[in-house]
């Protein structure tokens, strides 16, 4: 009997091939059944090539390849269901997120439905700012036609478009218009404000809420942090805590950040201990911002023993190590901060612009003047790093340590020429 007469007569769910499905934890693993079948004649059934897409989007820790394989699973599939586009919309990019939806529309039986909506939208709030009002417009209209425009998961997702578009009437008028609203609804709409700096209707929209999570409550204070409003920021941290609400790593890296600019060394160090005391999960922010509090809140022999003491893992990107770097320049400890730097390189962090100013000014508290002007050359020539107007006013305050007439020829040499730039140059020959 032939191969696929055999085949036929079983089940498609009790083929020995599926069976493997569950054990796959690989994309090596993944290829191999995928030819086992491609050869059996399995991979024309619509079931087989959507489970393995579910599990290269399910994989602990995917591979680089894992979603552009299930990429190209979804678009040789014979019959592509829903969940398999909604899954891959919602996994890619924004532009490969809105290519996948138009290619959706080609399929008249397959009917986008709310979460196709709602991921699509969450692509424009990703994508550049140019072209996503009128591609989240476009998907407004689809909703709209379909009957599901009204839907809070979806009226949700298009106020968080409106806010990331800095659009915040067009926010407004969706969230006033909206039958049903929800906590996601109040926090993306606040979120929207902030974004824009305005934290008076920011307030109202947090006061007027009956309920509120620790996205609420982060968000606010985040607000009146970034207006510089820390006094506030840190009164809402304690009645957040009087109200028994939760703080979680975002809301106490930016409480951190208050403490920082209010050299409220006592509240930080109490930050530090609650951390510990009920785990809160180290990430790099976190920890970068307990660095910076100790540096500014003069307490630089704190700020090092943390950061010698966490783990490698949590000092992987340039976060920690600029903050430490920053600590060592604010308190004058120009060897340190080169010492640290070279130490950087050989971990292979990657400097970036930030970097640069710590170090330069760390160089200039030092009169380090040939060691600055290597740094400042290396930024571009070494780093790929073009120098912007931070750069330029620091090695203006550094080569004013050595000579007017090389300082002058810095500010007239950068394009970044500023009045900020001309008052230090004058500054720096009295």
């Amino acid at each position: 009997m032939p191969l696929m007469a055999i085949h036929e007569r079983l089940s498609i769910h009790e083929h020995p091939v599926l069976s493997l499905l569950g054990k796959l934890r690989s994309l090596p693993h993944v290829e191999q059944v995928h030819a086992q079948l491609v050869v059996s004649g399995l991979a024309r059934h619509p079931f087989p090539p959507s489970k393995l897409i579910q599990l290269l989007l399910s994989f602990p820790s995917p591979s680089p390849s894992s979603l552009p394989y299930a990429h190209l699973l979804l678009l040789h599939s014979p019959s592509p269901n829903l969940f398999s586009f909604n899954s891959l919309i919602r996994a890619h990019s924004s532009p490969s997120s809105l290519l996948l939806f138009r290619r959706l529309l080609r399929y008249p039986l397959l009917l986008p439905n709310r979460y196709t909506l709602a991921f699509a939208l969450h692509a424009c709030c990703c994508s550049c700012p140019a072209t996503s009002r009128a591609e989240g417009e476009q998907l407004r209209t689809q909703a709209l036609r379909r009957g599901l425009e009204s839907n809070v998961f979806v009226s949700n997702v298009v106020i968080k478009m409106y806010g990331r578009l800095r659009l915040l009437e067009d926010a407004r008028k969706v969230f006033d218009e909206m039958a049903e609203r929800d906590l996601f609804s109040l926090n993306s709409l606040m979120a929207g404000y902030i974004g824009v700096g305005d934290v008076r209707r920011a307030r109202e929209v947090f006061d007027d809420m009956h309920e509120r999570d620790v996205v609420s409550w982060s968000t606010i204070i985040a607000g009146y942090v970034q207006g510089a409003s820390f006094v506030e920021a840190m009164k809402l941290f304690r009645e957040m805590q009087l109200v028994g609400a939760k703080p979680n790593e975002f809301t106490l890296t930016t409480v951190l950040s208050a403490c920082s600019n209010l050299v409220a060394l006592e509240q930080g160090k109490w930050i530090h201990m609650y951390i510990d005391k009920v785990k809160i999960k180290m990430n790099d922010r976190l920890l970068a911002a307990l660095i910076d509090m100790y540096s500014k809140c003069g307490d630089a022999g704190s700020a090092l023993k943390l950061f010698n003491s966490v783990d490698d893992a949590l000092k992987f990107g340039i976060r920690p190590w600029n903050a430490m770097l920053s600590g060592f320049a604010i308190h004058g400890l120009c060897e340190a901060a080169i010492e640290h730097f070279e130490r950087m390189k050989m971990k292979n962090i990657a400097p970036d612009k930030v970097t640069f100013v710590s170090l330069l000014n760390a160089c200039s508290h030092g009169r380090l003047v040939d060691k600055g002007r290597l740094y400042f050359e290396s930024m571009k020539s070494i780093h790929g790093i073009d120098p912007e107007i931070e750069h330029y006013g620091c090695m203006v305050d550094l080569l004013g340590v050595g000579s007017f007439e090389r300082s002058r020829r810095v500010y007239y040499d950068n394009a970044y020429g500023s009045r900020y730039g001309y008052m230090e140059c004058i500054t720096s020959c009295m």
